[in-house]
């Protein structure tokens, strides 16, 4: 697989293969860690933990407005990665090669596509 988009910078593939290999690892350690604490993610539960990976990026823009940015803001993204991957790993989805493709398909849409007004 190549994040190599017509008309956009190359991306090696090593850095392709890192990132795949990096997301796998933090995603098996939090469907782990999620199984050990009793809160696997299911697909009963899946809106639930959407919701609160949302509650997350809110806290992070609040951060944000209150002047508390890089760390704060750091913290509360890394909170969304993890409600996101550990959902993702427990219902064995492969995050990293579909951020990967869809990366892809946004690279070939325009930045406003579908009549997006902001």
């Amino acid at each position: 697989m190549s994040l190599v988009p017509h008309g956009h910078n190359a991306v090696e593939q090593r850095d392709v293969e890192e990132f795949l290999s990096g997301t796998c690892v933090v995603s098996k350690w939090l469907a782990e860690e999620s199984e050990r604490h009793g809160v696997v993610p299911t697909w009963e539960n899946f809106p639930i933990k959407m919701l609160l990976a949302i509650s997350e990026v809110i806290e992070a823009v609040e951060a944000y407005r209150c002047g508390e940015h890089q760390n704060r803001v750091e913290e509360e993204l890394a909170d969304v990665l993890i409600y996101v991957l550990s959902v993702g790993s427990a219902l064995g989805m492969d995050l990293g090669t579909a951020v990967i493709e869809k990366y892809n398909v946004n690279c070939g849409r325009s930045l406003m596509h579908g009549g997006k007004k902001f």
